[in-house]
């Protein structure tokens, strides 16, 4: 088993008496025992030459136990890996120290990486000299893989604690102030204390803030009731033309006082959508409301409607406004994040926006890509496929 015979006869007789013959481990015994261990066992010279490698670790090598004898590392695994195990080797003979649970990560034979918990020993003569290594390692893959997925997840779900923290102070003053302002004003009309020619003013003002407030908790209602599924396409189809001109008016509004021009880019013969009427508006409604809130002043707004190329449609609204980093546009579509949150607390809002749009789009059958460059422009294009459309363009 051994190129010595000293190594051969101490491992032969490990936890054996040298006078009890009926106790001792003969070395085709160890052998059978090395080889039937799921873990990699071998034993290198002085320089580090393989004097023995158990079979489970020569099958990964793709070699056999007899082939590796007198070879090294870096003739069975490459030289990037020789140099690196055939270092700690000479460490462990120069310094006579056993090196024990060290981590490694390299691939055998097949070309995949596994984690190895390893430790190195010197072998010694009877004369006390380091004649070379044992080495004895672990496949820990699984278990690194599952500590991994574990810290993965506590970061998730922490992140996603904060998230929802942050969201719900935000949500709790975005309630507080319309609804303040509906008992505020309210007071002052149950008092009598107002000039009546004021009543109006004040009543509008219960009005506007009780139907802020309305709208806010519509679209925590419509989020929370979104199941994720896409829906069966309705028998009826819906002109988007006529939809996102409807969302243009009423934001039109809100996108003077920003100085920002809603610009419409309409492709001819357009096809109508077989979607939920409310949804594709909806839809509309949070895309454009957004390209006016982080848009700049003075900019524009623009609505495309477009044939795709597989014959659906694609809606995309685009700002030339605060733009996204690229670091931050996933998280933008998630709900309860809101990535410019300084920003987000001066415009106001729930933070929802992208996220609403994002999940009725997919229940509608279609998907939402967002593309953006801080400081630029952000472009939020929502498609729908061919199978949505109606036959004949509207």
């Amino acid at each position: 088993m051994f190129e010595t015979g000293q190594g051969e006869k101490g491992f032969a007789n490990l936890g054996s008496n040298a006078d009890d013959d009926r106790d001792a481990l003969d070395a085709n015994a160890m052998r059978a025992i090395l080889d039937a261990l799921p873990a990699f066992v071998n034993v290198k010279d002085i320089d580090s030459r393989y004097v023995f490698m158990n079979a489970y670790q020569a099958s990964t090598y793709g070699t056999t136990p007899q082939t590796a004898r007198g070879r090294t590392a870096a003739q069975l695994l490459g030289d990037e890996y020789g140099a690196y195990t055939g270092g700690i080797d000479k460490m462990v003979i120069e310094t006579g120290m056993t090196l024990a649970n060290f981590d490694e990560h390299y691939a055998g034979a097949d070309g995949n990486k596994r984690d190895w918990l390893t430790t190195k020993l010197p072998w010694r003569g009877t004369d006390g000299a380091a004649r070379g290594v044992v080495t004895i390692s672990l496949d820990v893959t699984d278990k690194k893989a599952s500590e991994r997925a574990l810290a993965s997840a506590l970061v998730r779900s922490e992140a996603a604690n904060r998230a929802k923290s942050e969201f719900l102070r935000n949500m709790s003053h975005e309630l507080r102030t319309p609804l303040n302002a509906v008992i505020g004003f309210a007071e002052i009309l149950a008092s009598g204390g107002a000039a009546p020619a004021r009543n109006g003013d004040y009543a509008q003002a219960i009005l506007d803030s009780a139907n802020r407030l309305l709208v806010q908790i519509e679209t925590l209602m419509e989020i929370a009731n979104l199941t994720g599924e896409p829906q069966s396409p309705p028998d009826y189809a819906v002109c988007p033309i006529e939809i996102a001109d409807e969302a243009a008016q009423a934001a039109a509004a809100e996108a003077a006082a920003r100085g920002i021009a809603i610009v419409p880019e309409i492709a001819l013969g357009l096809p109508g959508l077989r979607v939920e009427r409310r949804a594709l508006r909806r839809i509309f409604d949070a895309l454009l409301s957004n390209a006016i809130k982080f848009g700049r002043d003075g900019g524009q707004a623009r609505i495309r409607l477009l044939r795709a190329s597989d014959g659906g449609v694609a809606i995309a609204i685009e700002d030339d406004g605060i733009g996204i980093a690229d670091e931050d546009l996933e998280k933008c579509v998630l709900p309860f994040e809101q990535v410019e949150k300084s920003l987000a607390r001066k415009e106001g809002g729930l933070g929802l926006g992208l996220s609403l749009a994002k999940a009725l789009a997919e229940a509608q059958g279609g998907r939402l890509v967002l593309e953006s460059e801080k400081d630029r422009f952000t472009r939020v294009t929502v498609s729908f496929p061919a199978g949505r459309t109606a036959i004949a363009p509207l």
